[in-house]
C-alpha cells in the first residue's frame, strides 16, 4: 500500500509542474500582447500629433566655382627592403 501511494503522489507532481508552467506562457503572451497594444497605441496617437511644416519659400544664390590645373606631382625618393622567404612544404 505505501507503494502505491508514493507512485499518485510522484505522478501529480509533474502534472502540478506542467499546469505551472502553461499559466505562466500563457501569462506571458498576455503580457507581451498588451505591451504590444499599448506601444502601437502610443506610437499612433503620436503619429496623429505630427504637424507637417510647410516648404522655405524659393530663394536665389550666387555660387562660383573654379577648377585649377592638377599641380605637377613631385617625385619623393624611396627606399625600403623586402625580404621573402618561400618554404617548401
Amino acid at each position: 500500500m505505501g507503494d502505491n501511494m508514493d507512485q499518485n503522489t510522484s505522478s501529480q507532481v509533474p502534472e502540478q509542474k506542467s499546469d505551472l508552467s502553461s499559466t505562466t506562457l500563457v501569462i506571458l503572451v498576455l503580457l507581451t500582447l498588451t505591451i504590444s497594444i499599448i506601444g502601437t497605441w502610443s506610437v499612433l496617437n503620436e503619429m496623429s500629433n505630427i504637424k507637417v511644416s510647410p516648404p522655405p519659400k524659393a530663394s536665389s544664390a550666387q555660387v562660383s566655382l573654379q577648377v585649377n590645373p592638377p599641380a605637377e606631382p613631385k617625385i619623393v625618393p624611396v627606399t625600403g627592403n623586402i625580404a621573402l622567404n618561400v618554404l617548401k612544404n
